[in-house]
């Protein structure tokens, strides 16, 4: 797991804690931080789990893409993953992805759904999509749920230091135009979190830019937009919603009922 980070010391700490509080051996889990030179307190951060953490460092780096290959460098484990330092792996997603990857050995990634948060961990509400299948959806694979086995490394090669915002579309399309088999996993594997500062919402004109020019790339065609939901997301969402009321539906409620208070 390779956490890349620049001046996200306020998320940090709560990245770390969501890799090394899964219910899975610790001894098996390799957590790498990787911080571009920041300024705030993630340095302090990265010293306080240091006994805890694989490999740590914080120096200049090239961007986020340059941080993740530097990540892997140091990653022996047979599942690999990164968590960008604002979002968050949900509790039993190592066991859940683990037991998958024994269990069907053809699939290269494994993905699942994301939980949305807000700046002070509030939930602002959830996703529910169908496997990832460009051919006849939009989206690509959310990152933070995503595992891919180490195997793969040849076949996808390192992600694109040239990318500022696309760099996990690029490689997962590599993968998917190379014949790796792709399966998701009907439960909540992360949570993104979303707030001013995040490259979504300081890079949207690049994410634009760079995802139309990847996808016309990798599967030959325009991606679509992204309102043009695939048939029955509605339902999945509703449903997603109802299989975790105590980690999702509730929160949401919760977080609605305020803003209306506020109001």
């Amino acid at each position: 797991m390779v956490i890349p980070s620049y001046n996200q010391g306020r998320f940090l700490e709560a990245a770390i804690r969501s890799v090394l509080l899964q219910d899975y051996p610790r001894e098996k889990v390799e957590c790498i931080v990787i911080d571009g030179g920041s300024t705030d307190e993630s340095k302090n951060v990265m010293v306080h789990y240091a006994g805890w953490l694989t490999h740590s460092v914080s120096e200049p780096d090239r961007g986020q893409a340059h941080a993740i290959n530097k990540g892997f460098q140091h990653a022996t484990g047979d599942l690999r993953s990164y968590l960008n330092s604002d979002d968050l792996h949900a509790p039993g997603c190592f066991m859940a992805v683990a037991r998958a990857a024994r269990r069907q050995p053809d699939v290269g990634v494994f993905h699942g759904e994301r939980i949305l948060l807000g700046g002070d961990d509030e939930v602002l509400g959830w996703t529910s999509q169908p496997q990832f299948d460009p051919a006849v959806s939009g989206y690509t694979v959310a990152s933070e749920t995503a595992f891919w086995r180490a195997s793969l490394a040849e076949v996808g090669g390192g992600f694109d230091e040239s990318l500022r915002f696309a760099m996990d579309l690029d490689f997962f399309g590599r993968l998917h135009s190379s014949g790796v088999k792709f399966r998701k996993l009907d439960r909540f594997l992360g949570y993104f979190r979303c707030h001013a500062d995040a490259k979504s919402a300081t890079l949207q004109d690049v994410c634009a830019e760079e995802s139309q020019r990847l996808w016309q790339g990798h599967f030959k065609r325009d991606a679509p937009a992204r309102e043009s939901l695939p048939k029955g997301s509605g339902i999945r969402l509703i449903l997603g919603g109802l299989r975790s009321p105590v980690r999702v539906l509730l929160p949401y409620v919760k977080t609605r009922i305020l803003r209306m208070l506020r109001r």
